[in-house]
């Protein structure tokens, strides 16, 4: 099992321009946004954060009474009244978590694998993470935290133990993939599928397509199906000089597994994406098939 490393909260304030109010070098080992998943046993940092449904402020003191040892927020209000607890103040605390994650990513060495696509990527990200063997030293995203937020947590977890990740990265509007491409800098790209989720924040299928496709910008390799290789060049998109085609008669085929322990055409694409990822980083279709008899669906492997 991995070691969590200590945070100190005076390093995240520093890097991020904030301040701190409370003990200086107070330590935390994990972020929480949610107060309710907060527990003493671990000492943890609570993000306050404001969106369009709720404000994190509101539960800084459920955090704090449930073992919150930082709170990251953007005013004052709480401080007098929690002298024990170190508060890092800044007008947007997403911001610096993002500083934070930013700063555990550029000290990783190893291979980023990003993965987006309308549907499939929990399932391709799991899949794949076991078909390399279940590594402790690959980090890869927790469930489905693909989101503005899920991606800077994912990446804020990272430690020097790591030498590679599985990011998952999703997006429901025009302009929010730079922002994750700029931030988890994936070297390696899978890219699932195109659906109608969130359709309604785009002109077209084309700008969403574009629109996902930006997180390969820098990625010097790409796992793709045929038909979205063929979009990505009509729309004349930047793509990965390496890039693993799967479909029939293409690098990778259904064809050359010898047996799949799935019937469901949808299964068998996300595990031929999963399989796509793991030959890109030095697997062997021989391990790789052992490995494919052992996969579940993942409703089932997560129960």
């Amino acid at each position: 099992m991995q070691e969590k490393v200590a945070i100190k909260a005076i390093h995240i304030a520093t890097l991020a321009g904030a301040t701190v109010h409370g003990p200086q070098e107070a330590t935390f080992t994990q972020f929480a946004f949610d107060s309710r998943r907060i527990h003493s046993a671990q000492p943890t940092c609570f993000i306050a954060l404001k969106t369009a449904h709720a404000d994190g402020h509101h539960y800084i003191d459920s955090a704090i009474a449930r073992g919150a040892t930082t709170v990251i927020c953007s005013d004052h209000e709480h401080t007098a009244h929690h002298p024990s607890t170190s508060f890092i103040l800044h007008p947007s605390p997403l911001e610096v978590l993002r500083v934070w994650a930013a700063q555990q990513r550029k000290a990783l060495g190893g291979e980023v694998i990003a993965i987006t696509g309308s549907n499939g990527k929990t399932v391709v990200k799991e899949w794949l993470y076991e078909l390399l063997g279940s590594p402790e030293h690959i980090h890869r995203t927790h469930a489905s935290f693909n989101s503005e937020l899920g991606v800077p947590l994912t990446l804020s977890a990272l430690t020097e133990q790591h030498e590679g990740a599985i990011v998952e990265v999703g997006i429901d509007q025009l302009g929010a993939m730079k922002r994750h491409e700029q931030l988890v800098r994936p070297t390696i790209g899978i890219f699932t599928t195109l659906g109608d989720a969130h359709g309604e924040n785009f002109e077209s299928d084309a700008q969403k397509f574009a629109e996902k496709f930006k997180l390969f910008e820098h990625c010097h390799s790409l796992v793709i199906g045929r038909k979205w290789l063929n979009w990505a060049q009509e729309l004349e998109l930047k793509i990965p000089e390496r890039t693993l085609v799967l479909g029939a008669g293409e690098e990778l085929d259904q064809e050359q597994i010898e047996d799949w322990p799935f019937r469901s055409e949808y299964q068998k694409q996300n595990a031929l994406s999963a399989i796509g990822g793991a030959l890109l980083l030095g697997a062997s279709m021989e391990e790789l098939q052992r490995r494919l008899s052992l996969l579940q669906p993942l409703e089932m492997r997560m129960q």
